[in-house]
């Protein structure tokens, strides 16, 4: 039970991050929400929300270090930056192969955008 409550409230928090994603790309809440929706429909996110896998807490931390990275490169605050490695850290105790190409797109962002902030 312990492990199924953890997976809804995980999949809550994906939902939320990827409506704040999506309202910062596209600049319109409507199409947020769709996209926010368009998760939880088209992805087995709301099954493995009622399972006992750890797949949402990976996808959890894959979305928080995307989100955390995305506002680091448009607020520049450097806290944002290390809290996405935090997350890429965590997200390799969780699940490696999920981790690895994470930490491989995190590191090429930042060395490619390093010099822009």
């Amino acid at each position: 039970m312990a492990i199924q409550l953890f997976n809804i409230l995980a999949t809550s928090v994906i939902v939320v991050l990827s409506l704040r994603i999506f309202a910062r790309y596209f600049a319109d809440s409507r199409i947020a929400a769709f996209g926010a929706a368009y998760i939880l429909v088209a992805t087995p996110i709301t099954f493995w929300a009622v399972s006992a896998k750890d797949h949402t807490a990976s996808v959890l931390l894959i979305v928080a270090s995307i989100w955390s990275l995305y506002t680091y490169l448009l607020d520049g605050k450097t806290r944002y930056r290390y809290l996405s490695y935090v997350l890429v850290g965590l997200s390799f105790w969780v699940r490696v192969f999920d981790a690895i190409p994470l930490l491989i797109a995190i590191v090429l962002t930042d060395l490619l955008f390093r010099g822009a902030n």
